[in-house]
């Protein structure tokens, strides 16, 4: 803080289930992006495949979805590790 930067000191807190009806809204919305995605036996990855006829997004575009994206891949999961802030600087935006 007083050399002038932001930061943040989390931790992630016990791994919570996602309800089914989540995960099928989230496939729904990424398919609706153009992407089908596929779940790994243990859960731990998702493997995103482009539906043919969708072009791919623009760079710009592509950063503004970013942050959605991911949330939607995580709701697909399953399951996600909510974040605790222990510390944060009074200027750090969440």
């Amino acid at each position: 803080t007083r050399q002038g930067h932001e930061f943040v000191i989390f931790r992630t807190a016990k791994q919570e289930p996602i309800p089914q009806s989540e995960g099928d809204a989230a496939r729904a919305e990424l398919r609706q992006m153009g992407f089908e995605v596929e779940v790994s036996p243990d859960g731990r990855s998702v493997r995103q495949t482009r539906l043919p006829g969708f072009s791919p997004p623009s760079r710009q575009e592509a950063q503004q979805k970013a942050v959605r994206m991911m949330k939607l891949l995580e709701t697909v999961r399953g399951f996600r590790w909510p974040l605790e802030i222990v510390a944060k600087s009074d200027s750090a935006l969440l």
